[in-house]
């Protein structure tokens, strides 16, 4: 990552694309599309941080796990907020690093 700008954008994005794939308005085939642009932010987060890039990969499978109207959506909606807290935690330290 370039600056703190560019970590801000990144997490809102995410954030965003989690909100939407998530949403109870959308059936786990509806929420795909924004699961796949979720994934396809992988390529932004920094190169020399593996365990984030694993951390937010084991993320999007819990965003897939919440999406559409599926059984225990209220567990994995509590680990999204809890793995997205530690995302932006471990990207604002690797970009101070």
């Amino acid at each position: 990552m370039e600056n703190t700008s560019d970590i801000e954008k990144l997490i809102t994005e995410i954030k965003k694309l989690t909100n939407e794939a998530t949403s109870s308005l959308y059936t786990k085939p509806k929420a795909k599309p924004f699961i796949d642009s979720l994934k396809s932010l992988e390529y932004r987060l920094p190169k020399n941080n593996p365990a984030l890039k694993h951390m937010f990969s084991d993320f999007v499978c819990h965003v897939k796990e919440a999406s559409g109207h599926g059984r225990n959506k209220e567990h994995w909606l509590s680990l999204l907020s809890r793995d997205l807290i530690l995302i932006e935690q471990e990207l604002r330290r690797t970009n101070k690093d």
